[in-house]
């Protein structure tokens, strides 16, 4: 992984430990200035050049379930001018269903087919400008991950906390079902988080971003990705340069 939290999407690829500890949630001595988001006494404000920037990009929030993808996504989107696509919410308005209930009756697979067709549709050129929040399992299929990895204006950044933290907040989360975590009994939701971790870490991974979101405020984490979508940016040229554009010091 680079400096900074920045992944390796278009770039370099993790190393297999880097993996692991993504994916298992275990932190390397001296990570902190690579996964973790520096302390930030100042409230970050963009200028209107910064903004118009984020207007030519779609970022992507994913990670486990209980990664803080829908406290972070309503921050970005008031601080960039971005609007937020809720991925599950264009699932249930495509398919005419709750996710529930497309899960309970026709078993996983079935929800999948109709995840990737909606994630598709929103990863389309006329949605840049916009934030597509991700159901936790949107990397379970594979032409979901090549189609990031493909898409050269997409920027995804991955939030992720430990194990107990995203199970708490998962089963204290009354708002929203999650299949098999909010409807089973603990132990089993335990199993199955732990599961889920292990074998989408490495997809997860992929990420341009990464940002521990146990340890830093959902406003912290937030200002730590547009910092990193700024730097992303310019790097691959994604915005028209000007001459007389200012950079707000950050």
């Amino acid at each position: 992984m680079t400096s900074e939290g920045v992944g390796p999407t278009n770039g370099a690829a993790f190393s297999a430990d880097e993996q692991r500890r993504a994916s298992g949630l275990v932190l390397p001595d001296g990570a902190s200035k690579n996964l973790l988001v520096p302390q930030t006494p100042d409230r970050l404000v963009l200028t209107p050049a910064e903004k118009e920037k984020f207007g030519h990009v779609i970022l992507l929030i994913w990670g486990p379930p209980g990664g803080g993808k829908s406290t972070t996504a309503p921050i970005l989107a008031e601080k960039t001018g971005m609007d937020i696509i809720e991925l599950d919410d264009e699932v249930e308005k495509d398919a005419g269903r709750t996710i529930k209930e497309l899960w309970d009756d026709r078993g996983e697979r079935y929800f999948r087919q109709w995840e990737s067709s909606s994630f598709l549709k929103a990863m389309r050129p006329e949605n840049k400008g916009k934030i597509i929040s991700c159901g936790g399992g949107v990397l379970v299929e594979d032409r979901n991950l090549a189609l990031v990895v493909d898409t050269e204006y997409a920027i995804p950044a991955y939030l992720f906390a430990p194990e107990h933290v995203l199970l708490d907040r998962v089963l204290k989360d009354k708002d929203h079902s999650r299949p098999g975590l909010s409807d089973v009994e603990y132990e089993k939701a335990k199993a199955t988080m732990s599961e889920r971790v292990r074998t989408r870490g490495p997809r997860y991974g992929i990420a341009n971003i990464a940002v521990d979101t146990s340890r830093r405020t959902p406003e912290q984490a937030a200002d730590y990705i547009i910092k990193q979508g700024l730097k992303i940016i310019d790097k691959k040229g994604l915005a028209p340069r000007s001459p007389k554009t200012q950079s707000a010091s950050i």
